[in-house]
């Protein structure tokens, strides 16, 4: 079975940087996207089907800041990762609070898309297991009714307890369910 690789949209007004970080991104396995602005970026993600937002600060019009508040009040938004340059300590720090789940700081070469990859990488593992919970809670949920349907389709009492929890007698429903 293969692992699911995640499916990238990275926001960066900067079309050469874009197509390195895609091409870096796709060699490792990872499907990317890309959107030159805030406002195609938000769109985009609102057709759904993006695990990671990778979101740069400074583009024309509306900033990554800004970009970031609209996505966070998408109905089920995608972990984003805010790209910033080396020296902007504050920026990074204020797209923290403002509810990116990591931040990475670009370099003019290129060199931090492994940086940006092992960010995805851990976004992406965060979303797959929330996932998995909420896929295992709502299976529980059908379970427990399932088994509230069977108890109350049941005429006979389906067990006697002694007050040390032994039983004293159970019915054939219950031996069944349980397999005793």
């Amino acid at each position: 079975m293969s692992v699911p690789r995640a499916h990238i949209l990275y926001i960066d007004d900067d079309p050469g940087l874009c197509r390195l970080v895609q091409k870096d991104l796709e060699r490792q396995g990872y499907v990317v996207e890309i959107a030159t602005d805030g406002v195609s970026g938000v769109a985009r993600i609102a057709q759904g089907g993006i695990d990671v937002v990778a979101l740069d600060h400074y583009m024309p019009n509306q900033d990554g800041l800004e970009t970031l508040a609209i996505i966070r009040k998408l109905a089920e938004p995608p972990p984003v990762i805010y790209v910033t340059a080396m020296q902007e300590g504050r920026v990074a720090v204020a797209a923290l609070k403002a509810g990116a789940a990591d931040y990475v700081a670009k370099d003019v070469h290129g060199e931090f898309v492994v940086l940006l990859q092992r960010a995805i990488d851990i976004a992406f593992d965060t979303v797959m297991l929330r996932r998995a919970k909420e896929a295992a809670e709502a299976e529980s949920v059908r379970n427990w009714q399932l088994t509230q349907c069977i108890v109350d389709t049941i005429r006979d009492p389906l067990v006697v307890l002694e007050h040390d929890m032994t039983i004293v007698t159970a019915s054939k429903a219950f031996l069944t369910i349980f397999e005793i």
